[in-house]
Parts: structure tokens; C-alpha cells; sequence
């Protein structure tokens, strides 16, 4: 102690140079610390130019006409936008920027380059020592060493799974039967699911109801923590293409969707005579209509009443304004109904419903739509593969309450989906399983991106 006092009290010139070195240390320091603190920053700034260039790169693709390298330049001038109009050299950032198109796997973190069917985009900025970058040529650590300033970002187009996998309603959810999901289904209700029998939903879905909603309490006790169980509002946009098809019909603008089933968006007016005056309905065979094509039908009569006679309606699309009735032995594969009829049974189907084939259910490119204004009675047994049932469709039109949609036979679901704007009850037992890659063709397109870090 008395060895610092008199270090202290020393008037000799001994603490100058103690100070001096004390200072040099600080400094360097400070410098560090204010560099790292540039370092970060910067490349927060970076990490932001990359996913402007990820994002405008699928939006490209998705909302112009541009060819890929098109859309290469449309994204890098839009990231310089974005950056501010002086801060980035544009023929900079093409030096170290690398656009890749192709397909992602999400849960594998797989790339596949593939310029001729571009679902999902890579961007990669290579700041280093050898190419430096468009904002400041090369960036140096306190110690003199380059640091790292790489940037890689990935977003895909994608459907939200409760577009394809699963059972959702804007009104009440009620199952009066058994109920079964396995996989990664959804279950979602914007009033309440009741569930009024045995049932059993498995740990990889999405349990969805509105806040202090009634929900049996077996079920809450199982998933509260598993986080399957949300219960909060959510909103679809269903009746996007529903509109825009009956528009896009008197535009002719129909080259806009995406039916992979068509040999191209060609409009058929199909005319279907009526069997008679006291009951004024069209018969409908699968050789009066065209494969490959849209074919149009017209009821110009409130209570016509378009009926699918036995056989099976593949590889086509039916847009009509008619009620509809499905006979027996009747199936749909791989095309898509619309149907701007609304109210009650809309369509019907007394004897089943059949909706895509067992045997391609989980095929890729493939997928069977029925889409309606109203809802849809059926008696019996509704089976669903690779397949999407969407009634009152029509966001504009669901206003003041509407009648529960019922379901009235087993329902058995493999890769697909039930959507009801109103209510939907299903008086008997329920089964999904989902599919590793659920359809999500036809009306449903891939107007969704999502993006991170790869």
C-alpha cells in the first residue's frame, strides 16, 4: 500500500508513460469495438440487400413476363432501390452477386438448380478478400484480417398447408362421427370444433379455433403444449381465383391460371340440351365434353340442373352457372368444377362423391377441384384423393348467416382438403392422412412466398 501511495504521490514524470501505454490499450479497444460494431452493421445492411433481391426475384417470376435474366436485372435494380439510389454500385453488385433458380426442399435444406421450373430462388453476395463488395471494396477486422462479409438467402413459392391438407371452416366445425387425422393436417375453425365422438389428431398438425372458443378439453389437455393447438383467427383468401375465373371467362384473360391438366386455356362453349320441360335437366356424359380444354355450360334457366351421367371426367375443366347433380358411378380425376351457383346443394351428390384417384392420390402434378358458390350435399360416402372441396367460395357473397354445410356419409381423405365459408357438419366418421407432397395444383395457385436464411 505504501508502495502505490508513493507511485501516486511521485512528481518525478513516472505516471506519464504508465498513462500512455494505459491509453494505447483503450484506443485499440475502442477501435475494435467500433469496428465489429461497423462489421455488424453493415452487414445487417447486406443481409437486407440479399433478401430484397430473393424476394423481387420471385416476385419476378410470379407477377411479369420477364425471362430469367430478366428478372435477374429487375431484382438487383430493385435491391439498389431499396439500399438507397447513391449507396450501391449496380454493376458492383452484379460482380458479387449470384442469382440461382430451381427447387428448394425445406425440411432437407436441398437446392436444385433448375432454370426451367423455377419454384424457389437462391441469392448469394460473395464479400470477400478476392472480390470485395459494391459498398466498401474490402472491410478489415481490428487485427488486420478480412472479415467475412457472405450473405446467402432462399425463398420459395408455396401453399399454406391448410390449403391442401386438411379440414377448415369460417363457421362452426362439427363432427358427430368419429375423427381421424394423421400426419400434417390441418384443423381449423373461425367459431368452434366440436368433436362429439372418439377421435385421435396426431402431433404434426395444426389445431386452429378463435379465442375462448369451446373445444373438448381431452383435446386441449393433449396438444396445449405440443404447440399443434392455436387459438387465435386466421383468414383465407379462397374466392381470389374463384372470381377471377367468371372475369378472366368474359376478358378472356384465362391464360393468367394455371391448370396443369389442360393442353392449353382454349374456351369451349358446350352446349347440353334439357331432357324436358317438367324437369328441366341436362344429362352430361364424359364424350360430350372436350379433354384438355375449359369447357363452359350454360343453364339460362333458374331451376336447370346440370347432371353427370356414370363415367369418369378426366383431364378437363368445367366452368358453368348451373345447380348440379352427380349421378352413381360417377368420378372426377385430375380436372376442376366451378360452379357459380349458390344456396343450398348447389351441387348434389345422393349417391357419394368421388373426387381423384386412389392409386396417383399423392402424385405429383396431378389434382382434382370442386368449387362452388353454395354448398354441397352428399348422402353418402365422400372420398377424397389428391383433391380440394371448397364450398361458398365466394368471400363477397358470404354475408348474414349461412347454412351449415352438411356432409352425410364416411368421408375418407388422403393428401386433401375440405373449405367451407360457413359452417360444416359431417354426421359420420372422418379419416385423413396426409401425403409427403399434398396437391397443391388447379385453382389453388402458389401465390405465397417465403423466405430464409440457406
Amino acid at each position: 500500500m505504501f508502495s502505490i501511495r508513493k507511485f501516486w504521490f511521485d512528481c518525478q514524470g513516472g505516471l506519464s508513460p504508465s498513462i500512455a501505454i494505459i491509453m494505447m490499450y483503450l484506443i485499440t479497444v475502442c477501435g475494435m469495438g467500433a469496428n465489429a460494431a461497423f462489421l455488424v452493421t453493415q452487414k445487417m445492411r447486406l443481409e437486407g440487400v440479399a433478401d430484397v433481391i430473393a424476394l423481387e426475384a420471385m416476385r419476378g417470376i410470379r407477377d411479369t413476363d420477364l425471362g430469367l435474366d430478366g428478372v435477374r436485372s429487375y431484382a438487383l435494380e430493385s435491391a439498389r432501390h431499396a439500399a438507397g439510389e447513391d449507396s450501391i454500385d449496380v454493376n458492383l453488385l452484379r460482380d458479387v452477386t449470384t442469382i440461382q433458380f430451381g427447387q428448394f426442399d425445406q425440411k432437407t435444406m436441398n437446392f436444385v438448380e433448375d432454370d426451367g421450373n423455377p419454384e424457389a430462388v437462391v441469392v448469394t453476395l460473395d464479400f470477400t478478400a478476392d472480390t470485395g463488395h459494391p459498398v466498401r471494396r474490402i472491410y478489415y477486422s481490428a487485427a488486420g484480417r478480412f472479415a467475412d462479409m457472405s450473405v446467402r438467402r432462399v425463398a420459395q413459392f408455396y401453399t399454406p398447408r391448410c390449403y391442401t391438407s386438411g379440414i377448415v371452416a369460417e363457421g362452426a366445425l362439427e363432427f358427430q362421427g368419429s375423427l381421424s387425422m394423421d400426419g400434417e393436417y390441418c384443423l381449423r375453425s373461425n367459431k368452434e370444433i366440436a368433436i362429439k365422438s372418439s377421435w385421435s389428431l396426431g402431433n404434426d398438425g395444426i389445431i386452429s379455433a378463435p379465442p375462448n372458443s369451446k373445444l373438448r378439453q381431452s383435446v386441449v389437455n393433449k396438444h396445449e403444449k405440443t404447440g399443434v393447438l392455436a387459438f387465435r383467427h386466421w383468414k383465407m383468401a379462397v374466392s381470389k381465383d374463384y372470381m377471377g375465373i367468371f372475369d378472366a371467362l368474359s376478358t378472356g384473360t384465362l391464360e393468367d391460371f394455371n391448370f396443369p391438366f389442360l393442353e392449353n386455356n382454349f374456351v369451349i362453349t358446350v352446349d347440353i340440351p334439357r331432357i324436358g320441360k317438367r324437369k328441366p335437366w341436362r344429362h352430361a356424359y364424359p364424350y360430350d365434353l372436350h379433354t384438355g380444354r375449359i369447357n363452359y355450360i350454360n343453364c339460362p334457366y333458374e331451376k336447370d340442373t346440370l347432371v353427370f351421367k356414370k363415367g369418369t371426367y378426366k383431364n378437363l375443366m368445367i366452368v358453368t352457372n348451373c345447380r348440379i347433380d352427380i349421378s352413381r358411378y360417377v368420378e372426377f380425376v385430375d380436372m376442376t368444377l366451378i360452379t357459380s351457383k349458390g344456396g343450398r346443394d348447389s351441387i348434389e351428390a345422393r349417391q357419394g362423391l368421388k373426387l381423384g384417384s386412389k392409386a396417383k392420390a399423392c402424385s405429383s402434378n396431378t389434382g382434382t377441384v370442386f368449387m362452388t358458390r353454395g354448398d354441397i350435399d352428399v348422402k353418402r360416402s365422400v372420398s377424397l384423393y389428391g383433391a380440394q372441396l371448397i364450398m361458398y367460395a365466394d368471400d363477397s357473397a358470404n354475408k348474414g348467416p349461412l347454412p351449415t354445410a352438411v356432409l352425410g356419409g364416411n368421408v375418407n381423405m388422403v393428401g386433401s382438403s375440405i373449405y367451407s365459408g360457413a359452417g360444416l357438419r359431417f354426421t359420420k366418421s372422418v379419416n385423413y392422412v396426409d401425403c409427403p407432397h399434398p396437391v397443391s395444383k388447379g385453382i389453388v395457385k402458389n401465390d405465397y412466398i417465403r423466405m430464409g436464411v440457406f
